[in-house]
């Protein structure tokens, strides 16, 4: 199934930038719901409460970094 932004199902970013997470927001929000997390642990959290279709992992994302929160996702 080919995943994309759209308005039934939001996308999490995770990236540890606040400027990033907000012009992300901005643009993608164009095309769909995101939900942004500035943490790994955080965007665990969000992902179990709201499952979404993608994930948009960026980078500085603290004690739980991409590869840990990739394995946890899955």
């Amino acid at each position: 199934a080919n995943a994309r932004l759209c308005a039934e199902t939001p996308s999490l970013l995770v990236d540890g930038d606040a400027n990033f997470r907000h012009v992300f927001t901005a643009v993608a929000s164009q095309f769909g719901s995101v939900i942004a997390a500035e943490s790994g642990a955080e965007a665990l959290a969000l992902y179990r409460r709201t499952p979404v279709d993608l994930v948009f992992i960026g980078e500085q994302l603290g004690i739980l970094g991409a590869d840990g929160l990739i394995r946890k996702i899955r």
